[in-house]
């Protein structure tokens, strides 16, 4: 895959920091779902940022992070211009579109695109939306080896056991996505379903 990373114990408290600032932040009246979601892209996008900053140092590749909503703009910045160009999924006559990107790891010197990380509180329909755009990129021959994960808390359990029968987001994490890495404790992993602290 893209990198290997071997992180510290800190990773284990991230459902219980989601759910302590989705309670908080609840009170205002905004949906906790949606609370927990940007909460759990910042935490995964500081410790990417983190695992993307050690590598360039180890080899000095010039790696770095953006996302969909920083690339949706009209005109980006270089090299994000090349970034979004070498991700965009052509709809023919209906225009190209950029794919659900939480978090785009990209190459600074040649815009070349290293993978893209989904990060889902729970799955539900939300592991469908990762797959589709993963079976999009593959029509391209641009974007058909950009790997695609997914980041999750997987707070209704589906992805837990490997033994059958396998819920259908089980069978969607094991053949239509690059690898799921899941923040729970009580995770059996199995082939590309795997603990949060062998994100690789």
């Amino acid at each position: 895959m893209f990198f290997e990373w071997e992180h510290g114990d800190g990773t284990d408290h991230i459902p219980e920091i989601v759910a302590r600032f989705e309670a908080e932040q609840s009170k205002n009246g905004e949906s906790a779902k949606a609370i927990g979601g940007r909460a759990l892209q910042r935490l995964v996008r500081i410790l990417v940022d983190e695992v993307v900053q050690d590598l360039n140092a180890e080899m000095g590749s010039f790696w770095s992070l953006t996302s969909d909503e920083q690339l949706k703009g009209a005109n980006p910045d270089p090299p994000l211009d090349e970034v979004k160009r070498n991700l965009l999924v052509d709809y023919g006559e209906y225009g190209c579109h950029l794919p659900d990107a939480d978090i785009v790891v990209y190459c600074e010197e040649s815009s070349k695109v290293i993978c893209i990380v989904s990060c889902k509180t729970s799955l539900r329909d939300r592991l469908k939306q990762t797959a589709y755009w993963k079976l999009k990129l593959e029509q391209a021959r641009l974007t058909r080896n950009i790997p695609v994960c997914l980041v999750t808390l997987d707070k209704d359990g589906d992805l837990l056991t490997s033994l059958p029968p396998y819920k259908k987001n089980y069978a969607i994490a094991q053949r239509d996505l690059d690898a799921t890495y899941v923040l729970r404790r009580d995770l059996q992993p199995y082939d590309k379903i795997r603990d949060f602290s062998c994100f690789a």
